[in-house]
């Protein structure tokens, strides 16, 4: 399924404690709107994106996307 967004300029970072961040990337809408910077922050057990505000439904959808891309990519 396509996406009304896709991710960009992904960085893994290497955890150093509980709630920490574990990447850093861009996220480019089809309207050419670009969120840069936004972070993968693991709090817990839950996970939230730090630097950009969106609609619950596309925030799994990114966090999804960046987990599957943290995955993708050794440590």
């Amino acid at each position: 399924m396509n996406q009304p967004w896709r991710i960009t300029n992904f960085e893994r970072v290497l955890p150093i404690d509980p709630d920490h961040v574990w990447a850093v990337f861009d996220i480019e809408f089809n309207g050419g709107d670009v969120a840069g910077h936004v972070q993968l922050r693991q709090v817990g057990q839950r996970f939230e994106l730090l630097g950009v505000e969106m609609a619950p439904d596309t925030r799994e959808a990114v966090i999804s996307a960046a987990l599957e891309e943290v995955r993708r990519r050794p440590a």
